[in-house]
């Protein structure tokens, strides 16, 4: 593997049937992460090291409260 390089952007947006959406506190994290591994990697080792991304301590405490989609290139 040749490197690895991660983009994240991150929004607040509205849950998608939120009672209250007027009010700011309804808003909710969201996070968009585009995870790129450079190098001959199978889809196999690809498909590992984004599962062991998603068991990472900071992913874990982000999820429980927020919304995050992850984006795999190649």
């Amino acid at each position: 593997m040749k490197g690895v390089t991660v983009t994240v952007s991150h929004n607040k947006k509205y849950a998608a049937d939120c009672d209250n959406c007027e009010l700011p506190s309804t808003k909710i994290d969201h996070f968009t992460r585009v995870v790129e591994l450079n190098g001959d990697l199978d889809t196999s080792q690809r498909k590992r090291l984004l599962e062991i991304a998603n068991k990472g301590p900071v992913h874990k405490t982000l999820e429980a409260s927020s919304v995050i989609e992850t984006e795999l290139r190649v």
